[in-house]
């Protein structure tokens, strides 16, 4: 109900713990994303978003640099800055990061 009405383009739960004798269903961990199109009918109940910059937007110069590292090495680094003001930052590996 949630996702639609909020109108999500992709919601991903994923652990999730369900304990207690009621079978509380907690989720450890979540990715989610917005149907920016959507924003006509959502600005009030999305509050304030600051939508990540279209692919063509000039890099950062955080961007370039890993960039860069990435071409003088056999690893695969890659960084893309969804938030430049942002205070949490995520690193990933593994099939598919």
């Amino acid at each position: 109900k949630l996702y639609r009405e909020l109108n999500f383009a992709y919601m991903e739960i994923n652990p999730v713990v369900i304990s207690g004798e009621d079978g509380t269903i907690t989720p450890l961990d979540l990715a989610a994303k917005l149907d920016e199109t959507a924003s006509f009918l959502n600005a009030k109940q999305w509050g304030v978003v600051d939508f990540p910059a279209p692919f063509g937007r000039k890099e950062f110069p955080e961007e370039a640099y890993i960039r860069e590292l990435d071409s003088k090495t056999g690893a695969s680094l890659k960084l893309t800055i969804l938030n430049h003001a942002g205070r949490i930052w995520t690193m990933v590996a593994g099939g598919g990061a």
